[in-house]
């Protein structure tokens, strides 16, 4: 019996699943310094912050292939529900996108601008994993997972995705307050890929990979060198299926 990735990540608080802070990480790709964690599958996750609590703020995951087909974070709290997750996973050699949306039999070729990790932003509006769909934000408030072209690749079994999120922060009611020390967080890997290698594919199930709960150092994540970061970070590439 499948679980609803959802269910999962609303339990992790109050389940073994494990807990850990976060370390200080430098990407040499990039030369971002990250508070980051490492999930027991060999997924890490990490966060960079500007001094002053702003809308954005730069992430990255870096897994195993082999390991991690999805990973996802919940950065507004330990229960995901009402919450932004920000989402990615690499590209495998078997991935193809529907011509028409939600049309598992008619796959398409993808692009070759495509053929690398690819990163959104979602929110979860119910407990089942479908319920878990792309967010672009309220009104003029545009939220982007925006590449940071750098540290986003695939070197053999290991691929990495850095990102900038705008407008990440803008609405503190469904993100972490920046203004705390710590504040604890979840994030989760799946073992199959997303049903498309687009931005807003639906995910696969959670069934057999464990929820991460974990509490960065949101102090020591922040950077005067975060707008010159910032500055790094590219528009997505459009990878969606033609309809």
């Amino acid at each position: 019996m499948q679980i609803s990735l959802l269910i999962v990540m609303l339990l992790a608080p109050y389940c073994a699943y494990g807990q850990t802070d976060t370390t200080t990480f430098t990407d040499t790709a990039t030369g971002i310094t990250f508070q980051t964690s490492e999930h027991g599958s060999g997924m890490k996750f990490g966060i960079a912050l500007p001094i002053t609590p702003g809308n954005d703020f730069i992430g990255f995951f870096n897994g195993s292939v082999k390991d991690v087909s999805w990973a996802g974070a919940d950065i507004g709290g330990s229960i995901m529900l009402g919450n932004l997750l920000v989402t990615a996973w690499p590209y495998t050699t078997a991935a193809g996108n529907s011509t028409i949306p939600g049309n598992a039999t008619e796959a398409a070729p993808v692009p070759a601008k495509c053929k690398i990790p690819l990163g959104d932003v979602r929110l979860a509006t119910g407990y089942a994993t479908s319920e878990v769909k792309m967010y672009s934000g309220v009104g003029a408030v545009k939220v982007l997972s925006k590449p940071i072209s750098k540290g986003v690749f695939q070197k053999g079994d290991i691929w990495q995705y850095t990102f900038l999120c705008q407008n990440c922060m803008a609405n503190s009611t469904i993100a972490l307050d920046q203004k705390e020390e710590t504040m604890q967080l979840a994030y989760v890997v799946g073992s199959q890929p997303p049903e498309g290698h687009y931005q807003g594919a639906p995910l696969t199930e959670h069934t057999d990979r464990a929820v991460l709960y974990f509490s960065p150092n949101i102090t020591a994540a922040k950077s005067d060198k975060f707008a010159q970061w910032a500055k790094l970070a590219e528009a997505p590439p459009n990878c969606a299926p033609k309809s």
